[in-house]
């Protein structure tokens, strides 16, 4: 002889999950719907989403790519100035770079960085052998991204970013091109570096 276990119908998680308090409890017990046992089931169900919700909302805010009640402290942990004036969207992506970077000063942990707000961004610098002319110039890199990130608000969490991972005796440069010609249309004085 087969039993076959009547549940509490309904799609919400507190059906869900009455549905699966009745088939923990077994069959001595008929939660069909309109039954007090359906209802207690329901309301014990409510009870555990609330909780499971409540849970995975905590664990969203430990994480820089879901926070959004701890942003403030997640911002003081990794050392960013406070972005209460900027949008959840654009502090989480500020936060998410700092988290891949790892805290590193190496130019690929600084191109992770970079690449969470940029993602085609490039770094360019100058190498030891060609300090002839500038040998400054070697404490300098580049960082060329679009002109659209250029004359957004993401040039400067960039720099911000870069500056703040960067070596001490090292200074970063947001561009949109390196080495221009006066005669080159593509270039804007404003915002294309003659040399890194």
């Amino acid at each position: 002889m087969t039993t076959h276990l009547i549940l509490p119908s309904g799609d919400t998680d507190a059906d869900r999950f009455a549905r699966e308090i009745a088939i923990l409890r077994g069959p001595e017990v008929t939660p069909a719907d309109g039954t007090v046992v359906a209802e207690d089931f329901r309301a014990l169900g409510g009870a555990i989403a609330g909780v499971r919700s409540t849970v995975l909302r905590a664990v969203a805010q430990a994480h820089a790519s879901s926070a959004s009640d701890l942003l403030d402290e997640l911002e003081e942990q990794y050392g960013l100035a406070n972005g209460a004036d900027l949008s959840t969207a654009t502090r989480r992506t500020r936060l998410q770079a700092k988290v891949r970077a790892r805290r590193q000063g190496t130019e690929n942990a600084i191109l992770a960085t970079v690449r969470t707000i940029a993602p085609t961004a490039t770094i360019q610098g100058v190498a030891w052998s060609a300090t002839t002319a500038y040998p400054r110039g070697t404490f300098r890199y580049a960082i060329v991204v679009p002109v659209a990130t250029f004359d957004s608000t993401d040039r400067t969490t960039i720099a911000d970013a870069a500056a703040q991972q960067s070596p001490a005796h090292v200074e970063p440069r947001v561009t949109t091109r390196v080495g221009f010609r006066c005669d080159d249309p593509l270039s804007r004085c404003d915002d294309t570096l003659l040399a890194t």
